[in-house]
């Protein structure tokens, strides 16, 4: 192993040079700077990209996020090819999961195998000294018969006498005696056979003991040498019977607590986004049956436009095309789908007619378009300054504290999209968009964008106008239709904080408001 290590390292010091390894990617690199605020609006939009907290550690780990660093620690005791992996998957775990909080993912595996070694650890240490308990009484037991039997060989010459007989005289005494004793021998044949089952079936059960001691303790072999002794073995089992009965008594809360977190959880996790159950007991479908509508609907040729979260939802359920999905490495093209998003809507109308059919959005609460909308006007703002300017991060578009939408907001066609006919004197213009579709409780709500650009669509869609990165190739990022070169021109290029790729650029105003804020120490 050490060898094709060696030549690796080799291989790839010879090749580096030659430029034929490509440049991490900035997120792999990112992976490795301070990410509490990564200086990226869309990037910090994602709650699963932020940095793990004490807290995170707690709801997914529970009990075991405690008793893993114990077990981690235990490793150190002996060094074994296991306990070494354990301890590198461990600090690689950590290392990652505090970076990103989605990586806590990670920590399951390890923080399970560290909690099994300490719990291991405890009861192995208990039940050495239980079993330890029948081994030393048949040790001692044997070691009396024998130191007995040597007593009397040794002070064995005649009744009374107290001269303890000579090597000499037992010589003597035994050529004198040779036959009788072969008498006594062939007399004391079944008794002697008997002691000797007796003692051969003592020897296989103390070699049983033996053995299930070894077994349980294997980690305390040097105690057993210095500071466990046979003799205190009655005081030890009994000791390890009252830790064990407290643990068990104690423990058994925690114990219940903890299966009832981890099903929670995992009833939790593995639920599906758009199918969940409500408090009273009853399946809520509106996302499903909404991609479906969509699906039967609408033309097959038909776009649709909603925020990137849903875009995998549209393709995958609804088998129509999405203007963006969870593919997010275009940070401008995102930028430009929050600019139609956030501004008013006679400006914004002015893209999307040139973009889509159709116009989704996620209303009702849980998590709506209404709750991401900061999040879309900050990256909308990361590369079009202009949809709020000097103000980077976006405090003017938002709600009051009882509830009332800013101007800004109250403007935006996200606010009108989602509240078309629910808040009162809120509707979108009939002119723009023609709302065809509102699910049961309200949860997803589609429009049908008015006078939609044919010319633009048919540009669009002619595979002469594709750009791909080879002739041939499955990746073809496409350009956008010609009425939109003007916007498209002067929206200015996103340089992350973590782009170590490329070269210098001027970093945007809300990357600047991060990097001065975390210098200062302010909060974010």
């Amino acid at each position: 192993f050490s060898t094709a290590f060696i030549a690796a390292c080799v291989v790839v010091v010879l090749l580096w040079p030659t430029g034929y390894f490509g440049p991490l990617s900035s997120r792999i690199r990112g992976l490795f700077i301070k990410h509490t605020r990564t200086g990226n609006p869309l990037v910090d939009s994602v709650a699963e990209h932020q940095a793990a907290s004490s807290g995170s550690y707690w709801q997914y780990l529970h009990y075991a996020n405690g008793l893993s660093k114990l077990g981690f620690l235990l490793c150190f005791l002996k060094w074994t090819p296991a306990r070494t992996f354990v301890i590198g998957y461990g600090l690689v775990a950590s290392y990652f999961s505090l970076k990103m909080v989605r990586l806590l993912i990670i920590c399951g595996p390890i923080a399970s195998i560290c909690t099994g070694i300490a719990l291991g650890t405890l009861l192995d240490l208990c039940l050495a000294q239980i079993v330890e308990l029948p081994w030393s009484l048949l040790t001692d037991a044997e070691d009396g018969e024998d130191g007995d039997k040597k007593e009397g060989d040794k002070t064995k010459e005649g009744p009374g006498s107290p001269v303890t007989p000579t090597s000499e005289s037992k010589k003597k005494k035994k050529k004198d005696d040779d036959e009788p004793k072969a008498e006594e021998k062939k007399k004391g044949a079944q008794k002697g056979s008997k002691k000797k089952a007796a003692s051969m079936a003592n020897s296989d059960v103390l070699k049983a003991f033996e053995d299930i001691r070894d077994h349980y303790a294997q980690w305390w072999t040097f105690l057993n040498k210095t500071v466990l002794h046979r003799r205190t073995a009655p005081v030890r089992a009994m000791a390890a019977i009252l830790v064990l009965a407290f643990v068990a008594q104690v423990g058994r809360r925690p114990a219940k607590d903890f299966i009832q977190h981890a099903t929670s959880m995992a009833q939790g996790m593995s639920s599906p986004q758009i199918v969940f159950m409500s408090q009273g007991r009853y399946i809520v479908d509106d996302y499903k049956v909404a991609y479906e509508w969509l699906k039967t609907s609408t033309p097959e040729d038909a776009r649709v436009m909603a925020w990137w979260d849903y875009g995998y939802q549209i393709t995958g359920i609804g088998n129509r095309t999405s203007i963006a999905d969870g593919n997010t490495w275009n940070h401008e093209h995102i930028a430009t789908l929050a600019r139609c998003l956030v501004l008013p809507e006679k400006r914004a109308y002015k893209i999307i007619r040139h973009l889509t059919d159709y116009m989704l959005v996620w209303a009702g609460g849980r998590g709506d378009d209404l709750a991401k909308s900061p999040h879309m006007c900050r990256i909308g703002t990361s590369v079009y300054p202009d949809i709020s300017p000097n103000d980077p991060t976006c405090r003017q578009f938002g709600f009051h504290q009882d509830r009332t939408p800013t101007p800004m907001m109250a403007k935006s066609v996200v606010y009108k999209l989602c509240s078309h006919g629910k808040t009162p004197g809120v509707s979108v213009n009939p002119a723009y968009f023609k709302e065809v579709y509102t699910s049961k409780h309200g949860f997803v709500r589609i429009y049908k964008v008015m006078n939609v650009s044919q010319e633009s669509k048919d540009w669009v869609a002619n595979p002469e106008n594709k750009v791909c990165d080879a002739p041939g190739s499955w990746y073809c990022s496409g350009q956008y239709p010609k009425p939109l070169a003007p916007l498209i021109k002067k929206r200015k290029d996103f340089a992350q904080l973590e782009d170590f790729n490329k070269g210098s650029k001027e970093k945007n105003a809300y990357s600047v408001h991060v990097e001065e804020t975390l210098r200062r120490g302010g909060n974010l």
